[in-house]
């Protein structure tokens, strides 16, 4: 379990779920410098075989399943983690990071788990500089609440891009309550912002189950800044812990900096500070209210009509490519309808449909539309699914897909004709 600078762990008087790790079955493991092998209770069956690309740190591990080929984590918990990784293991949600197993063995609880690739919370915000379109940007001046986000300089979200990342954030957070599991540490290094705005949940150290006539809890963790203050000792943290933190994470994402040092302006202000409060029953009652009071101010995502896709920080090779081939079908375009004019008029209605179809299928379904949904033009799937852009993109495949088989029919169409 991490204790870092910013983080206090004091030890309560009971150690929680002791009991129930010493029945759980513990399976062997073997770990080498290069290898890892999972068997299953008997030691007779290899259920996972990796290979170890990379050691990211002493608890986590870069690897890569020797069956699929697919990159995974190798993450190192306590003892007391087991029985609540078992549960995460059975969430399938797109803001979660997927466990695919929990294994206990000997003094340690080991999760093979999803590899989510992406920038952090913390340095996504932290590469937003020069975005001067936000206007809740603050005045730039002073810390924020990590020293090394971005570089100093304000770098911070528009308000519509914040609330989208934490509607996100939100719906990964509904299923860990609906458990009854309280992540106790949301903080801007604790969460991932994949390539396409998907916001992932990726640490569950301190995470517990909310234990109902227990009037506070044993151990006393969490992030200065984002934990609230019943995580200190004050009363039995409850899904409301969640929801302060998550008031902290809005207000970063918008100034830069803790509530207590700045919020931002405008009606946004009111919805963190309600987060915020230290009477935890004066706060929003649970995630579904706090998504309502952000959807009701309709805060409208931004489109990004650049960079156009082939040319998102591609190689300069790609990028060339990508720019022929959107040159070539300008000209096909251009020529199809050049044809489908000079026509006019058409004495057989069979020749009109012929260039009709031509267009169809060479200028829209076989190239343009392709082009606009797999590659997710002005990332528009985001304002298809604001809560779950992971959705929205599939959705965008399936129609990419669909456009090309059309393409097709048009094209036999076109020779019938």
């Amino acid at each position: 379990m991490r204790c870092g600078r910013r983080k206090c762990g004091v030890a309560g008087a009971s150690a929680r779920g002791r009991g129930n790790v010493a029945q759980a079955q513990v399976r062997p493991l073997q770990l080498t410098r290069t290898t890892i092998q999972i068997m299953n209770a008997n030691d007779k069956q290899n259920l996972w075989q990796f290979d170890i690309i990379k050691y990211l740190s002493d608890e986590v591990l870069l690897i890569k399943n020797k069956s699929s080929g697919e990159l995974m984590t190798y993450r190192k918990f306590g003892p007391d983690n087991f029985d609540i990784l078992k549960k995460i293991k059975d969430i399938d949600n797109a803001h979660i990071m997927k466990i695919y197993d929990v294994v206990m063995d000997a003094q340690n609880c080991i999760a093979i788990c999803e590899y989510v690739e992406g920038m952090t919370l913390e340095e996504y915000v932290g590469s937003q500089k020069g975005s001067a379109s936000n206007e809740h940007a603050g005045d730039g001046q002073g810390s924020t609440p990590y020293e090394h986000a971005g570089d100093g300089s304000g770098s911070t979200l528009d308000t519509a891009s914040a609330v989208n990342l934490m509607l996100q954030l939100l719906d990964g957070l509904k299923n860990l309550h609906a458990l009854g599991i309280i992540h106790r540490d949301l903080t801007p290094t604790n969460i991932m912002v994949t390539g396409d705005g998907c916001i992932k949940i990726i640490d569950f150290d301190i995470s517990r189950e909310h234990k109902d006539g227990q009037v506070k809890d044993t151990q006393i963790l969490g992030t200065v800044g984002y934990a609230s203050p019943e995580q200190f000792g004050f009363s039995q943290t409850d899904a409301s812990a969640d929801i302060y933190a998550c008031g902290v994470l809005l207000n970063f994402m918008l100034t830069g900096k803790l509530p207590d040092e700045q919020l931002p302006d405008g009606e946004i202000a009111n919805v963190i500070t309600k987060c915020t409060m230290i009477d935890k029953e004066k706060r929003y009652a649970n995630v579904d209210e706090l998504r309502e009071a952000l959807k009701s101010k309709h805060y409208s995502i931004p489109i990004e009509w650049l960079p156009l896709p082939g040319f998102r920080g591609e190689t300069r090779r790609t990028k060339a490519i990508s720019g022929i081939l959107i040159a070539l079908w300008a000209l096909i375009t251009i020529n199809n309808f050049k044809i489908l004019i000079q026509g006019f008029p058409y004495s057989e209605a069979s020749e009109l449909l012929k260039n009709i179809f031509r267009i169809l299928s060479v200028s829209i379904c076989y190239t343009a539309a392709p082009y606009f949904f797999l590659g997710d033009f002005a990332y528009l799937s985001r304002r298809v699914y604001p809560d779950n852009p992971t959705k929205g993109k599939r959705l965008f495949n399936i129609i990419g897909i669909a456009s090309l088989i059309l393409g097709f029919v048009f094209m036999r169409i076109f020779a019938v004709l």
